[in-house]
């Protein structure tokens, strides 16, 4: 499970975590304390306001399934080349599974771990959360053998709130350290959705926030 930071926190004392607003937690333990989430950063483990944070609970995570159950999911018809989820390993447990329907069958990537910086990754490339790792893949191919880039399910009973892809409409520079600069035209995976006005987004390998005015669905 994972978090996102709505405001900015700076740890008072050794037990605590600082994060700045916009930072992505993996939340370790929701139920810690009534005020307080565990939670890791860039390797790092502590605790963190409970009312600062907002749970990312995206449809893509399905938890307990085995490799057969998720390739029926996804071999579906209705499901594009790139219909994907993520789920818990069958082998090592608090370790994820990346299921890809490829074009007459269905691929499993295991999500493997920088235990020491808190680091996921498929192959070099290293991203902070699950979230940023399938904002990557969203854009970019998953493997060099075939051009098969990351795509909700079709006939997922929860969907996202929101379109996964964004095009830049216009340029936009970063009014706040937070924000996300890019550039007309730029087409931006989406992670996070803050109201009517905000996006939060991931593009050219960095995230922030970026408003929901200056895109439109790709």
């Amino acid at each position: 499970m994972e978090a996102i930071a709505n405001y900015k926190f700076t740890a008072r004392f050794d037990d605590e975590l600082s994060v700045d607003r916009g930072d992505i937690v993996k939340v370790l333990d929701k139920e810690f304390d009534r005020f307080w989430y565990k939670a890791e950063m860039n390797g790092l483990v502590g605790i963190v306001p409970k009312n600062y944070f907002r749970m990312l609970e995206h449809s893509w995570y399905k938890g307990k399934l085995t490799r057969a159950e998720a390739a029926e999911i996804l071999l579906n018809p209705i499901n594009s080349i790139g219909a994907f989820l993520i789920r818990n390993s069958e082998t090592e447990p608090n370790e994820f599974s990346l299921s890809v329907k490829y074009e007459n069958d269905v691929r499993h990537f295991k999500v493997l771990r920088d235990s020491k910086r808190g680091l996921y990754y498929l192959w070099t490339n290293k991203f902070n959360s699950l979230n940023e790792l399938i904002a990557h893949y969203r854009l970019k191919i998953i493997c060099k053998q075939q051009q098969i880039f990351l795509r909700s399910m079709k006939n997922d009973s929860n969907p996202l709130p929101f379109e996964p892809l964004m095009q830049a409409k216009f340029d936009f520079e970063p009014r706040e350290k937070e924000d996300l600069e890019f550039k007309a035209d730029d087409i931006i995976a989406i992670i996070d959705r803050r109201g009517d006005d905000w996006f939060y987004g991931y593009v050219h390998g960095k995230r922030g926030f970026i408003p929901s005015a200056y895109v439109r669905p790709y």
